[in-house]
């Protein structure tokens, strides 16, 4: 197993400072993006591919240092029906391109998210029942077999092309794939190049099993990322997110649960996540770049303190208590992801059982 790090959470050092940074955190290799939603602060393909001085120079500096390139990352929607889409679309094939010429084979990016129907503006994310009301089929159709997979047949053929082995698709939530079901609905369309990036915090908020993800997935998972989540308490549970029904035609759907399974539990107060589904991440992977076990989180960790009492202003007006992050307090690093916590915490007394129902989770951190 190798560690990586993407480096956008590092985005305020210098290229070398960056890299200097991940030696001193024992890192084998980092995960570098091209464009899309980052401004790709160290690593920008149009500028490398137009620049081949400065693409070899930054290389140079790279192998210097005996780091290696786990992946580029290009995390973007090029499906949105707007100008932003055009551009997502550009900079992700720019990023595969780059991939190629420098013998990087795993792109790690997103499926993209389209309208609902032609002439929409804004992209529309469908995570409940699609078998009716009666327009829902058509919608769906059109989503996936107007928009997305041609798309997609486009991408892996360039991938093909230029030499980029794999694509791992980050379930994240407002995305066509976003799950076991969905990601093998596309790979079943386009081929096996497609992948996932697994990245269990988001199933967590979800309310999914990543050690039963990860178990569905087998070897169509291409990366792993991992980072922090808290699934917030004392919510209401008509907040919980991604119930997608499946029908009984679907193809393949292990690995989503119930929104009543309980991603986190509690124990005297505390909050703690189950650590295990982890190591499971690693099951059946394609690729050497994976995430490690996560540490338990103790319990004298300040992370997590018990709940406060709920003071009477609290009580009339339920309101959110923010407390920033500790500027003594390191970024954690676990796996591959390098962070700083931000929480927003309902204030609220520990009245509740022991097996939490997800609500909101909210993270910081790198996608």
């Amino acid at each position: 197993m190798k560690l990586s790090i993407c480096t956008d959470v590092m985005g305020n050092l210098s290229f070398t400072d960056m890299l200097d940074k991940c030696v001193e955190l024992g890192v084998e290799g980092i995960e570098m993006t091209g464009g899309g939603w980052s401004r790709a602060p160290h690593f920008r393909a149009d500028e490398l591919l137009e620049d081949k001085g400065l693409l070899k120079a930054k290389l140079k500096e790279i192998e210097a240092r005996g780091l290696e390139i786990a992946a580029l990352n290009c995390s973007a929607n090029p499906l949105d029906p707007g100008e932003m889409g055009k551009r997502h679309r550009k900079e992700m094939e720019q990023t595969i391109r780059l991939a190629g010429e420098i013998g990087v084979k795993t792109i790690v990016t997103m499926s993209g998210l389209p309208e609902a129907a032609p002439g929409d503006s804004v992209p529309n994310w469908f995570v409940y029942t699609k078998s009716w009301p009666d327009e829902m089929p058509e919608r769906d159709r059109y989503q996936w077999e107007d928009r997305a997979f041609p798309l997609w047949h486009d991408l892996v053929k360039l991938a093909r092309e230029v030499g980029v082995e794999r694509y791992a698709l980050e379930n994240f939530s407002a995305m066509l794939v976003w799950n076991p079901e969905t990601l093998f609905r596309l790979r079943n369309e386009v081929g096996p190049a497609v992948g996932m990036n697994l990245d269990p915090s988001h199933l967590f908020w979800k309310g999914a099993d990543p050690i039963a993800s990860a178990r569905a997935l087998g070897n169509a998972i291409h990366h792993c990322h991992g980072k922090d989540t808290r699934i917030e308490r004392d919510l209401p549970m008509s907040t919980a997110c991604s119930n997608s029904r499946t029908s009984p035609t679907s193809p393949t759907a292990p690995g989503i649960t119930s929104p009543s399974a309980p991603a986190m539990t509690c124990s005297g107060g505390r909050n703690s996540s189950r650590s295990s589904g982890w190591s499971a991440t690693t099951v059946g992977s394609a690729s050497r770049w994976k995430t490690s076990p996560c540490r338990p989180m103790p319990a004298s960790n300040p992370r997590s303190r018990r709940c406060r009492q709920r003071s009477a202003a609290d009580r009339q007006g339920g309101r959110l208590s923010r407390r920033p992050p500790r500027s003594n307090q390191p970024g954690h690093y676990y796996g591959h992801m390098f962070y700083k916590v931000d929480r927003i915490e309902w204030s609220a007394p520990c009245t509740f059982p022991c097996g939490l129902t997800p609500g909101i989770s909210r993270t910081r951190g790198s996608m």
